[in-house]
């Protein structure tokens, strides 16, 4: 929770706002004073590196930077996918106006969240919730904050991989003329065997 308020004190700093290409990893002046939180970092030192509450702690400034950089690696990614979801959000209503002069009939617009997901999407939902399950997991052990830390970090760690990997493929397709149907562009994996395996584990899991 701490994570998310940091995150949204510091959205008008977003680094993604001054990345030209939408890919949601710019790197803005002063991005670094803007996420600057030393109680945010003493309080995930206290939860994911100081060891067990049941044992003596180790504090030491080198510990606290882990911490630090621990953080704001996860801000970042809160504030990367929020840049996100904002440009998606703006865009859908142009391009719902152009669709519909067009008379198109489905399908997606290059920049927009894909209609059909990809390997890359399902992989994202399958890490999503392997580490809410991680997380779960910790809190019901007493409290391992060391596990349920590198937990937020795998995910925030996939989750920018995630943006980095949709963004180029949305260049790409507009470079190959997909139109995120055809193979020419990204329509072509949505269809793979691999997506709809994961598909249908996670979903008959969820079911379960």
């Amino acid at each position: 929770e701490m994570l998310r308020e940091n995150s949204s004190s510091s959205s008008s700093s977003s680094p993604a706002e001054d990345d030209d290409d939408g890919d949601g990893n710019g790197t803005a002046a002063g991005t670094t004073t803007s996420l600057s939180s030393p109680s945010d970092d003493f309080r995930l030192w206290c939860l994911g590196l100081s060891g067990s509450y049941r044992g003596p702690a180790t504090y030491s400034p080198d510990r606290i930077s882990e911490a630090r950089s621990m953080r704001e690696g996860i801000v970042r990614f809160l504030l990367d996918g929020e840049e996100r979801v904002r440009r998606w959000s703006s865009r859908d209503a142009a391009a719902a106006d152009d669709d519909d002069a067009a008379g198109a009939d489905g399908g997606t617009t290059r920049g927009h969240p894909p209609a059909r997901w990809s390997d890359d999407e399902y992989d994202l939902h399958a890490l999503s919730s392997e580490c809410a399950s991680a997380c779960e997991r910790a809190a019901d052990d007493d409290l391992d904050g060391s596990s349920y830390a590198r937990a937020l970090v795998r995910l925030s760690d996939g989750g920018r991989a995630y943006l980095l990997r949709s963004s180029s493929s949305s260049r790409s397709s507009s470079y190959e003329g997909g139109d995120g149907d055809g193979d020419g562009g990204r329509g072509g994996r949505r269809h793979g065997g691999r997506a709809s395996r994961v598909a249908r584990k996670y979903l008959d899991a969820d079911d379960g």
